[in-house]
């Protein structure tokens, strides 16, 4: 047994080491501060395992579906994406498809790759997917929430599966981008938002000025400026250059120097523009003389043309005409 000396002894030596309460308040706030710091990294690497589980769930999806189309007869080949559009329901939970004019109802309107934010407006061609064929992109809402921008390649070589190599997978004839939480944020390239076979590639901004119209030819052009009237055009000219390996359809020349009328409305359409009338054009040279424009040469340029018909302006004049040539040098484009 402890005598009374014993016992008070025993309980300082005990107490001796053991904890403040201001001490173990000291370490429970260390360790939420430690926590608080910890969580967002923790919520984050979650969300990545969750996106890419979805992921893996919507491209096995996607692969079950286009073998079934195939094997269906109804997987192409097809002129364009509206096409398979138009079959896709029938093998999938789709809840609606939109055309490249409303895609924002099948998609995020915004979303960012990196520091630059894109706007589903600008990827209505296969060639925002960074693809070399012209074929407008569909949008597409899936019923489980997930949105998708596809372009269907009408060179597809896969639609019929008892011609399959070991390898080939359907889904190479898509290129997409996938939203794998719909309209919910992050809305991101890298997290939420995923590529397949594409590559984003924003239309040419190209600078615009405002002209007057002021149209001086003669009344057998039955046109004429109205009052106060004025045109937004390009500050530069648009070349061949980049189109030069397009096939005979285009035809431009390898250094870019002449266009065909095709490549010449194609030009205008890329960069979001149009080519621009013969008033138009007549109301530029008049404004390069006036020094209202700068950068016009002395040259043919396209004014709006078709197959049958291949309109122009010279610039060094001002008189326009039918040219007999289905090539000229210079485009200056108009919104």
């Amino acid at each position: 047994m402890f005598d009374n000396c014993e016992v008070i002894e025993y309980m300082n030596r005990k107490f001796k080491y053991g904890f403040t309460l201001a001490e173990v308040l000291i370490t429970l706030a260390v360790i939420g501060i430690v926590a608080v710091m910890a969580l967002p990294t923790v919520i984050q690497n979650f969300q990545l395992k969750s996106f890419d589980v979805k992921w893996k769930n919507f491209n096995a999806k996607m692969i079950q579906l286009t073998r079934n189309m195939a094997v269906g007869r109804e997987f192409g080949p097809f002129p364009q994406s509206s096409y398979f559009g138009e079959k896709l329901p029938k093998y999938a939970k789709v809840m609606k498809v939109c055309d490249s004019s409303n895609m924002d109802e099948c998609f995020i309107e915004e979303f960012s790759n990196d520091d630059e934010v894109i706007n589903v407006a600008d990827l209505t061609s296969s060639k925002n997917l960074g693809k070399d064929y012209e074929n407008d992109n569909i949008g597409v809402s899936f019923l489980d929430g997930t949105g998708a921008i596809m372009s269907y390649n009408p060179r597809c070589k896969l639609t019929n599966p008892y011609a399959w190599l070991p390898g080939d997978n359907p889904v190479d004839c898509l290129s997409f981008i996938v939203d794998l939480n719909g309209f919910a944020k992050p809305n991101e390239v890298g997290k939420d938002i995923v590529t397949y076979g594409a590559q984003i590639v924003l239309p040419t901004k190209i600078g615009t000025t405002i002209i007057p119209c002021k149209f001086t030819l003669g009344a057998s052009y039955g046109v004429e400026c109205e009052p106060n009237q004025k045109f937004e055009v390009a500050t530069v000219d648009l070349v061949a250059t980049d189109y030069a390996d397009l096939g005979a359809e285009y035809n431009a020349s390898d250094n870019g120097a002449k266009m065909t009328c095709a490549l010449a409305n194609k030009v205008c359409e890329d960069a979001g523009m149009r080519l621009p009338s013969y008033l138009e054009l007549n109301s530029m040279y008049n404004a390069s003389q006036s020094g209202k424009l700068s950068g016009i040469v002395v040259a043919d340029y396209w004014a709006t043309c078709d197959a049958s018909k291949y309109r122009n302006c010279n610039m060094g004049s001002g008189n326009c005409g039918n040219t007999n040539s289905s090539k000229l040098n210079h485009v200056r484009c108009v919104k």
